[in-house]
């Protein structure tokens, strides 16, 4: 059994269509940062990809605060996050901002949506990187 999968066991969850693929090449590579543009012209910066390793190391360091619907796939600026949010829909989660000192403040109010879905933020990530293989 994959890493992903012992890991989508554990966590009882099913990373979307699409991630093994991202996760295989993105782990592969270093970038440089990517900017996000997010609603209200927000930017925010997606440093790294995150491994499975580092993942469930964020979600045990973190888990007060993500709660169980939050799911971590990227390292931002500051002790931020890109991740899954599970919470509205089980197979294709939306992909969100999490933002650290939101979060210390109220959990609630730490996330901000960014993309609808894994597929327009995989869109994004072959804009702005064309050797991409996904």
């Amino acid at each position: 059994m994959s890493e992903i999968s012992n890991f989508e066991k554990t966590h009882n969850i099913s990373f979307p269509s699409g991630y093994n693929e991202y996760y295989l090449d993105s782990n592969n590579h270093n970038y440089e940062p990517i900017s996000i543009v997010c609603k209200g012209n927000d930017v925010f910066n997606l440093r790294r990809i995150l491994t499975i390793d580092e993942i469930s190391k964020v979600i045990d360091e973190f888990r007060d605060l993500f709660g169980y619907d939050l799911i971590p796939i990227a390292e931002m600026d500051y002790e931020d996050y890109l991740c899954f949010d599970f919470k509205n829909n089980q197979r294709e989660p939306s992909v969100v901002y999490w933002n650290y000192e939101l979060a210390l403040e109220n959990p609630d109010d730490a996330t901000t949506l960014v993309f609808n879905d894994f597929q327009e933020f995989l869109d994004l990530l072959k804009s702005s990187r064309p050797n991409l293989n996904l």
